[in-house]
């Protein structure tokens, strides 16, 4: 999440670009090494999606699925009017916690936030998106042409088009390590070029709702405390908060991903 703050097209993406492209063999050293240990072999799963996480706000939910209308913003934004989607939970936090403690993506929250616990169908159909050419097939096969395809400097021609998708899936699951592959990189063939990156985080975007059960979980309440962004957990058995702690966000969100080890 801090990452994708840096490297955002909205903020100042030529000077971080190059701070990453100029990593010394050390730090590459240290990625290649992180990406052959098994203990990061479920970056790239595939298979039956486990536990997930909603964070809803107070303020007033989308629609679950995509509507009938087609909007004009849908291709730019890459998501549906309305979008659903949840994050693989991972103890008390996930990667749609990380993006807001970061202030990353479209999505200003009302506080306090709501979690709920999602148990997914073990025959729902999900499309696993873990690389940049997973992206670019997904949106060549199912294609809506995106207007001013080079706004923020982010070249991308073609979005899927989330009605013809539903058509065939349930869900589409960008997996951790397809955000760290496909983020911000192109893909271009002869349908044209696509580029994914308005998502924030390892996540589903839901097209239909094969759950096996949902719950209400925790809430979530919003303090600033210094250059600290806090996600405070409340439990609340009869609807007031009795006790809560830091759950998330322990550095400045400003230190930045890439810097060198001391």
């Amino acid at each position: 999440a801090a990452a994708q703050r840096v490297l955002s097209p909205w903020n100042r993406p030529e000077q971080a670009h190059a701070e990453v492209l100029a990593v010394d063999d050390e730090d590459a050293d240290l990625a290649a090494r992180a990406v052959a240990d098994p203990r990061t072999h479920w970056w790239w799963d595939t298979g039956p999606l486990p536990p997930q996480v909603q964070l809803t706000g107070s303020e007033p939910p989308p629609s679950d699925v995509p509507d009938d209308v087609a909007r004009g913003w849908e291709p730019y934004s890459q998501r549906p009017h309305g979008y659903f989607v949840t994050a693989t939970r991972f103890g008390a936090t996930s990667g749609v916690h990380a993006a807001v403690a970061h202030y990353v993506g479209d999505w200003a929250p009302q506080y306090p936030l709501t979690e709920h616990d999602i148990e997914v169908a073990g025959d729902a159909r999900i499309v696993h998106v873990t690389s940049a050419a997973d992206w670019h097939r997904l949106a060549t096969a199912f294609p809506a042409p995106v207007r001013g395809s080079d706004a923020a400097g982010v070249v991308n021609e073609i979005s899927p088009d989330w009605r013809l998708v539903a058509e065939q899936w349930d869900g589409v699951h960008l997996t951790f390590g397809g955000l760290l592959c496909a983020l911000f990189v192109p893909v271009t063939s002869e349908a044209g070029t696509t580029t994914l990156w308005t998502w924030e985080s390892e996540r589903t975007l839901w097209l239909h709702r094969p759950f096996e059960a949902e719950r209400q979980g925790r809430v979530i309440v919003d303090e600033l405390h210094g250059d600290h962004h806090l996600l405070l957990e409340c439990d609340r058995p009869s609807g007031t908060p009795d006790r809560a702690w830091l759950v998330a966000r322990k550095e400045p969100f400003w230190r930045r991903w890439f810097q060198r080890r001391r």
